[in-house]
């Protein structure tokens, strides 16, 4: 991985890009408009750079275990929707409509009544 510049580093960087900024546009639009312009934007582009910085070093996906000899069934106590669980990577139940799913034994009938 990369190592962190240090702060310092960055903010002379930032510094530094301002007064490039503001030299080569103040000319033409002022020099008071484009330093303000460069304030405004350098902390909304130094945000959404970090952003994406960020949403590149997610973390891997957790493996996955094949379940054998189980039928995991689980149903919506909300709307009723049905799940059958051939892979899992933990024993937590799933969740549907913001509530956890009850598991139904193999063979059994859902909690809830037909619509």
């Amino acid at each position: 991985m990369d190592k962190p510049r240090p702060r310092s580093g960055r903010v002379v960087a930032y510094l530094v890009a301002g007064v490039i900024f503001v030299a080569g546009v103040g000319p033409f639009f002022g020099f008071w408009r484009a330093a303000i312009a460069f304030a405004v934007a350098a902390p909304v582009l130094a945000v959404g750079i970090g952003y994406f910085r960020s949403a590149g070093n997610s973390p891997p996906d957790a493996e996955a275990e094949e379940l054998t000899g189980a039928d995991l069934r689980y149903v919506c106590s909300v709307c009723g929707l049905e799940l059958k669980v051939i892979v899992a990577t933990n024993d937590k139940a799933p969740t549907h409509c913001r509530e956890k799913m009850d598991l139904v034994p193999v063979g059994g009938k859902p909690p809830l009544k037909p619509v």
